[in-house]
């Protein structure tokens, strides 16, 4: 048989190169690793010198400590008082004691003594007119915080009344009775019995040993008291009852207004020579000035309206203008003012079915006459009041009262006679607008 040969190695052929133009792959494995070695020795030199740093700030840096302050102790050394009392000396000059006879019994039931009658009335009043403030504890020894309480001096009262706030001893409080005050635009009656309601207040407010009085004008005067009387629990309650029957009829409106007329000035107090008028603010000043109080508040809704005495000249003009009338123009008159009437009364039952007052307008006649008389003007009044003030506080000893003037819902005219008169007597005017909702027909 023949043997076949044996073959032969055949020898590996070596890759072949790579084409010129694509990149070795040997190439890249370089690159990576030249990447990672480098990124490999970044963090090793971050690592030294980053620990570099820590080492020292931990070996050689001192750490900031804070060491508070000693505490100052004050020291204020006591004073040294002294008080030397010669005590020799004084007894010395002062006498011996007198030795007081008294009475002594065994038994009681083997003796009486004899009855003694001695008026025991209290002397408060009379005290009152000749003593002066002693500030606001007066100089009793009463209960109620030192406010005189009990004692003889008068106690001041701090006093909130329709705005203002001021502190008093002894008060007077003047209320405006003319038809206007219960006009629509002031709230009619109702709002005439919310001014009553702030009164009461008022006079509940004061402290018992504070004194007080009350005063009501129209036409006339009236006051609650001669004299202020103390704020005591008693006089404040029939207070409250004397001011609730005013402004309350009404059905007969008319009717309404001061209702006993009971002031009179005193002999020696200046008078006006007034001959009437529908708002007398003269005597109404002067029952609150003769009261000798320091405070007096005025709730009105206008000016004065006092009539004075007619002028011989003015007196002629005036009859001679009646005499010009004829009795034609006399029962035109007359007509029309039935007229007038007439168209008021049936307005006033329109509004009764409604559930509404009368409509009042102050001054709304149904006449007419020849002319009205003259009127005192404004500076007149004031001038009269200021000097009356005068005459009489200076009489009692005592300074000027301060006079607060609440305007009742009033008008830009008729306010400038009021500022000018709270002006005059060191006081504040305010206008207030009616406590309650005005009438809208």
């Amino acid at each position: 048989m023949r043997r076949s040969p044996t073959p032969r190695a055949v020898p590996r052929p070596f890759p072949a190169p790579d084409p010129p133009g694509k990149p070795s792959r040997f190439a890249g494995r370089r690159l990576l690793w030249g990447i990672l070695i480098g990124v490999v020795a970044v963090h090793i030199i971050a690592l030294i010198v980053l620990g570099s740093v820590v080492v020292f700030r931990h070996l050689f840096k001192r750490e900031v400590a804070f060491e508070a302050p000693p505490e100052v102790v004050k020291r204020i050394d006591p004073r040294k008082l002294e008080h030397k009392v010669k005590v020799q000396k004084q007894q010395q000059k002062s006498g011996r004691p007198k030795v007081q006879p008294r009475l002594s019994s065994s038994k009681v039931a083997d003796f009486a003594l004899p009855e003694i009658k001695a008026d025991m009335a209290p002397k408060l009043d009379a005290l009152k007119s000749t003593m002066r403030s002693f500030g606001e504890s007066g100089i009793g020894t009463g209960t109620a915080g030192g406010q005189g309480l009990g004692g003889l001096g008068p106690g001041v009262s701090q006093v909130r009344f329709m705005g203002f706030n001021t502190r008093t001893e002894r008060v007077a409080v003047l209320l405006d009775l003319s038809p206007s005050m219960v006009e629509d635009e002031r709230g009619s009656f109702d709002g005439f019995d919310a001014l009553k309601d702030e009164i009461k207040q008022l006079v509940t407010s004061l402290n018992n040993g504070s004194v007080f009085n009350l005063v009501a004008f129209a036409r006339g005067v009236d006051i609650y008291s001669p004299e202020a009387v103390r704020a005591s629990d008693d006089n404040k309650a029939t207070a409250a009852t004397w001011v609730d029957p005013y402004m309350t009829d009404r059905v007969n409106v008319e009717r309404n207004g001061t209702r006993s007329n009971n002031y009179r000035p005193a002999k020696d107090s200046p008078t006006m020579r007034a001959t009437g008028g529908l708002t007398r603010f003269d005597l109404a000043f002067l029952a609150a000035f003769e009261s000798g109080v320091d405070t007096i508040f005025v709730v009105t809704d206008g000016v004065h309206h006092i009539y004075r005495e007619l002028t011989d000249q003015e007196r002629e003009e005036l009859d001679r203008r009646r005499k010009e009338l004829s009795d034609a123009e006399l029962r035109r008159r007359h007509d029309e003012a039935d007229r007038r009437r007439r168209e008021w009364d049936e307005m006033n039952k329109r509004r009764a079915k409604r559930g509404l007052p009368p409509k009042i307008i102050e001054g709304h006649g149904f006449g007419g006459g020849p002319g009205m008389a003259p009127l005192f003007t404004d500076e007149q009044v004031i001038d009269f009041l200021y000097a009356a003030a005068k005459d009489i506080y200076e009489a009692k000893g005592l300074p000027l009262p301060k006079v607060f003037i609440i305007g009742y819902v009033t008008t830009s005219a008729d306010e400038v006679f009021l500022k000018d008169l709270a002006q005059k007597f060191k006081g504040r005017f305010r206008r207030a607008r009616t406590l309650v909702t005005p009438i809208k027909d």
